[in-house]
């Protein structure tokens, strides 16, 4: 497989080279109006072996969900356009139970603790490192290949949302 270097963040996909035939890498889009964090956390996930889309702020993410299949969806918050948690509305509204995590550098928790059904997985706090990140992710989707329940209670979901909050 051709390597691909991520030279910017707008919107793109971009794919490990590092993996092995026969493996399914995870597809995950990366929702993040900030180039250079864009850039960094892209980075770190193709580093990982995950295939990474990417798109510049909430309104380019939904376009982006209408269009493929994703295994998780990374997505920051204060955004111009459509923001992270309006995204997850979106995407909840419509049904899809797609696993994301929320980051941002002012959490939106009284929004998130009155909104439960965005069955959010996790959560960070800017700034993270990028092996915070890649611990995250693994989790979540470690999570959900072992067909963890989506739906859950107010109180789960807020207990879910804190254990996996970093903050850096």
């Amino acid at each position: 497989m051709p390597q691909h270097k991520i030279s910017g963040c707008a919107r793109g996909t971009f794919r490990s080279s590092t993996r092995t035939r026969g493996t399914r890498s995870h597809r995950v889009l990366v929702v993040e109006d900030d180039p250079v964090l864009c850039l960094v956390n892209s980075e770190a996930l193709v580093r990982a072996g995950y295939e990474v889309d990417t798109a510049e702020d909430g309104q380019a993410g939904w376009e982006a969900l209408q269009g493929k299949r994703y295994d998780l969806l990374i997505t920051d918050n204060n955004m111009p356009r459509v923001t992270g948690v309006e995204l997850l509305k979106r995407l909840r509204s419509e049904g899809e139970d797609l696993p994301a995590i929320l980051i941002s550098g002012a959490m939106p928790t009284e929004e998130l603790r009155r909104n439960p059904w965005l069955e959010l997985d996790a959560a960070l706090s800017k700034p993270f490192t990028s092996s915070e990140l890649i611990d995250v992710v693994k989790t979540v989707l470690g999570t959900v290949a072992n067909a963890r329940p989506r739906s859950k209670s107010a109180a789960e979901s807020h207990h879910h949302l804190s254990m996996h909050t970093l903050v850096g």
